[in-house]
């Protein structure tokens, strides 16, 4: 069986949970980089929709830098991916 791909499954997937804003793949991407390998996502221009959308918001670590962090919305997005796919 042929899996679908990143443009089928997206129309299905966003139809399906209304709860969440419509990414681009390059947003949906850059979520997936904060959830895990958030040293790569600093400086991509996708990473302001996601704030924007709360899907990821600000840290600031104890020693004064700013690091993106997944939110509770971020992770409920990717969970609800993931149980389609």
């Amino acid at each position: 069986m042929q899996r679908p791909s990143l443009e089928n499954l997206s129309g299905a997937f966003f139809s399906l949970h209304q709860e969440h804003p419509v990414l681009s793949a390059h947003e949906f991407a850059t979520l997936m980089l904060a959830k895990h390998s958030v040293d790569h996502i600093a400086d991509r221009e996708e990473l302001g929709a996601l704030l924007e959308h709360q899907l990821v918001a600000l840290e600031r670590l104890a020693g004064g830098a700013v690091r993106p962090r997944i939110t509770e919305d971020g992770e409920s997005l990717l969970r609800n991916l993931a149980f389609i796919n």
